[in-house]
């Protein structure tokens, strides 16, 4: 069953087509009815756990750091899908099985090329993220006064514009274009794939070869590259942490991945439900993301509860209060 309306307003859909793949949306009602009812139990999870995030980092002092930028980039880029992303999403499902082309086709036209953007200022922040922890390791000392908190700021913004050309790779018909961004985002994507695993690889060879060092002087206050035990151990925690991260962002994105480059190398047609629920699962590292925050770095984790305490002694306050006289 195809659906067909014109529009003067995005010249990308003039001839948008809503595909039901010959069938009635009818028939993958409990399908869709599923993802939604899982999409706005996300919502409210990624919206209020990522403004969680977000404030703690602003709150707390000891956060104001080069790693907090990145972490801060990747909660703010988490809370939008949240916030329009995943609201657009229940649009243009509401639209297709109501038959309503309108808001199918517009809501479809914001949600590919914004939410391709977000999901890929993640897993760039993620990479950025990992490689952070490598030069702290490596750079030890010097690193304070070669990362600042104002120099990763900068080199944020810089790297913004690289994913102008991604926002708006879906709305702009030249085809020299089309091409450029999309090898700038398959470049970039590569460089990414590279990156973490080196990073990663990197640490643990050196905190392998610092626990040898260890184990063979048989003496806690050794110390490598300069680095004390204490200093050692709070490192790990840092990268087992953003390793939780890495691990629930690789296991929502793979499928995602495998569909998109099934399409583009073998122009192959993946079921629909398949696609769905890949694109569901994107959807939910929004969700997962600051709660493995609150699980696994302190600071946060502290701030939330604080808050969160203060907000049902509050309420539980204001339902207890005695109602009485008032003496004088």
């Amino acid at each position: 069953m195809t659906f067909r309306a014109n529009f003067s307003t995005f010249s990308d859909i003039n001839n948008c087509t809503v595909e039901f793949d010959g069938i009635s949306p009818n028939e993958n009602l409990p399908v869709s009815i599923f993802h939604n009812v899982v999409n706005i139990l996300s919502i409210p999870v990624a919206t209020v756990a990522n403004f969680f995030v977000l404030w703690a980092i602003k709150e707390r002092p000891s956060l104001h750091t080069p790693s907090s930028v990145f972490l801060f980039v990747l909660a703010l880029s988490d809370f939008a899908i949240g916030v329009f992303i995943q609201p657009l999403i229940l649009m243009r499902s509401f639209g297709a099985l109501t038959h309503n082309i309108r808001l199918y086709c517009t809501s479809s036209v914001i949600i590919l090329p914004v939410g391709i953007t977000l999901a890929a200022v993640s897993f760039v922040n993620i990479t950025e993220i990992s490689l952070d922890r490598y030069l702290a390791l490596v750079l030890h000392l010097r690193y304070p006064s070669i990362i600042t908190v104002r120099r990763v700021v900068t080199f944020k913004i810089i790297t913004s514009v690289v994913f102008l050309p991604m926002s708006i790779y879906f709305w702009f018909s030249e085809e020299w274009f089309r091409m450029t961004a999309l090898l700038v985002g398959i470049t970039l994507a590569v460089i990414c794939i590279a990156l973490i695993p080196f990073s990663y690889y990197q640490i643990f060879k050196i905190l392998r070869r610092h626990k040898k060092q260890i184990q063979n002087q048989n003496n806690v206050a050794t110390c490598m590259q300069g680095f004390s035990e204490n200093e050692i151990s709070k490192y790990r925690k840092s990268v087992f942490a953003i390793l939780y991260v890495l691990g629930a962002v690789t296991l929502s994105y793979i499928p995602c991945g495998i569909c998109a480059w099934m399409q583009i190398m073998f122009h192959m047609e993946i079921n629909e439900f398949v696609i769905s629920s890949a694109g569901l699962l994107v959807l939910l590292n929004s969700s997962i993301n600051p709660l493995v925050y609150c699980w696994r770095m302190t600071e946060i984790r502290r701030f939330v509860f604080m808050k969160l305490r203060c907000v049902f002694n509050v309420d539980r306050a204001t339902q207890v209060r005695p109602v009485g006289k008032i003496t004088r």
